[in-house]
């Protein structure tokens, strides 16, 4: 049984709109770089506008053919994820595949979202709910 694969292993994207949580760095932005280099419309999901503005100008960089956008969401607000959804919605284009990589992880002390929501879990429930 084959354990791994890498990215050479991956189809054509072409005309396929995808959307990567947590992609202004890390995991998430290496994913949005591979999808984008397999022709997929990456939609670089950030709660950051600068962090975000900032990985899609690297992107557009690595990947000078790219087809991506900017959305803002924070997933820690409720009212972020209605918006993000009203708009996406209003756009009436597909969504393909989403890719759940943001998360807050451990912070030192309890944090609460303005909604009254324990910050890890609001972050991990809204992923596995999305």
């Amino acid at each position: 049984m084959k354990r791994t694969w890498t990215p050479a292993e991956i189809p054509s994207l072409d005309g396929k709109r995808v959307l990567v949580t947590g992609a202004n760095s890390g995991i998430g932005y290496h994913a949005a770089r591979v999808l984008a280099q397999k022709g997929a419309h990456a939609i670089l999901a950030c709660r950051d506008q600068r962090r975000g503005e900032s990985a899609l100008a690297l992107l557009r960089t690595d990947v000078p053919t790219a087809s991506a956008e900017l959305a803002t969401l924070d997933l820690a607000s409720l009212e972020s994820i209605r918006e993000f959804a009203r708009r996406e919605f209003a756009e009436e284009r597909p969504l393909h595949a989403l890719i759940n990589n943001a998360g807050v992880m451990a912070p030192p002390e309890r944090l609460e979202t303005a909604d009254g929501f324990i910050l890890t879990a609001m972050t991990q429930l809204t992923i596995r709910c999305s």
